[in-house]
């Protein structure tokens, strides 16, 4: 009898390391540098890429590995570390840096106005089509100095089997509306895919940015947005998550069970 439930126990305990195990293993973060703190320059702040009149890349800028970047000869996009974010590069010094906490020490700030703004981007394998995926974030905002005109941003997310597909079919970030000379907090965020494909998917950042007062034009009074944190993660399915809750109600009864029954003698 007592072989018989010291078997029952092993086999509930394997078991459960099995399904626990299943669920952390799906549960595993598949971004890389996700608060790019693997990034050059060692600190300061750097914009991505230079260009000079003619849109050729003039200088190569800061580096940030895994990562790609869809931009222009137009664009500015900025790596901070140490959250130096009001440093004089001769563009994009802000008046108000945002307050509450994002991740690390390293973020982007990207003017968002629609002639500037460029997207971030991030290939992956492994995807299982009709599987969902948690993708979570910070965002915040904020103003160059010396503008003035409320504005508001947000990020564009996509997740598709190629940059333009993520671009097109995306989700928004929580609208920020900041103040004239203001800015907004750091918030996180979460938006959930579900993969179209099995295989290679390409997970997508865009910030959109207007002047308010501008109706639209954004070139008078930048919107700026941050970004920093990214993970994205397989969410487990309802099935997994309730037998792996099952197996540790079934564990922990029976180790009740012994005890009591210990007690009683």
């Amino acid at each position: 009898m007592r072989r018989a439930k010291f078997t029952s126990i092993v086999i509930a305990v394997i078991a459960l390391a099995w399904v626990v195990g299943g669920s952390a293993a799906l549960a595993g973060n598949m971004v890389i540098n996700g608060s790019f703190e693997n990034s050059t320059p060692a600190n300061g702040k750097a914009e991505l890429e230079t260009f000079n009149p003619n849109g050729t890349v003039l200088t190569p800028g800061a580096v940030i590995p895994n990562w790609t970047l869809d931009i222009n000869a137009s664009a500015k996009a900025f790596l901070v570390t140490g959250n130096n974010d009001s440093q004089s590069t001769g563009y994009l010094q802000v008046g108000v840096s945002p307050s509450g906490n994002f991740d690390g020490s390293n973020y982007l700030m990207v003017d968002s106005g629609p002639k500037y703004s460029t997207a971030l981007y991030q290939t992956f394998d492994g995807f299982v089509k009709g599987q969902a995926y948690d993708v979570t974030f910070y965002q915040a905002s904020s103003q160059q100095i010396n503008t003035h005109g409320a504005t508001t941003d947000q990020w564009q997310v996509g997740l598709g089997d190629d940059l333009a597909l993520s671009k097109l079919n995306y989700q928004t970030s929580d609208l920020m509306n900041n103040p004239s000379a203001g800015s907004t907090p750091w918030t996180q965020q979460h938006l959930v895919f579900t993969a179209d494909t099995t295989g290679s998917e390409v997970l997508s950042f865009y910030a959109v940015g207007l002047s308010v007062a501008a109706g639209g034009n954004p070139n008078s009074q930048p919107p700026i947005a941050y970004l920093d944190g990214v993970t994205m993660n397989p969410v487990p399915e309802p099935s997994t998550v309730a037998l792996t809750a099952l197996g540790i109600i079934w564990v922990g009864a029976v180790h009740i069970r012994r005890r009591l029954k210990a007690a009683m003698v």
